[in-house]
């Protein structure tokens, strides 16, 4: 029931945000962050366990670097959350830059493991 809980929230967030006048836009960008940050904590108190079994199955059974794979899913949604603040601002630049340096640093997080794949690759060829 906790997917009910965030849609109510992000529900109730909307008709706030819509009720005030159009002059009032920096309380309505806080009310926005509020929500938004209200579901994020949501989302990660629901989703922990699930965090839990999957870095223990990939601790027991796979031998990869699994914080890569958190940690580009972190940059992600940080990506998303504040790209779509600086689009709700009217800043599609701001927002577009954002969504560039999220996949810049996504990249660069992988980069270790690119390479792992690729000696894996050389060394069944050889």
């Amino acid at each position: 029931m906790d997917f009910i809980k965030i849609a109510l929230i992000i529900f109730f967030s909307i008709i706030l945000i819509n009720t005030i006048p159009a002059y009032d836009k920096p309380v309505k960008t806080v009310i926005a962050i509020m929500a938004t940050v209200i579901v994020i904590l949501y989302i990660i108190n629901w989703a922990s366990p699930i965090i839990y079994s999957i870095r223990t199955v990939f601790q027991n059974n796979i031998d990869i670097d699994y914080e890569i794979i958190f940690k580009s899913m972190g940059i992600s949604l940080i990506t998303q959350f504040v790209a779509d603040i600086a689009i709700d601002n009217g800043n599609k630049a701001l927002a577009n830059q954002m969504i560039f340096a999220g996949k810049a640093a996504i990249i660069a997080l992988a980069l270790p493991l690119f390479t792992q794949v690729l000696e894996i690759i050389g060394q069944l060829i050889i």
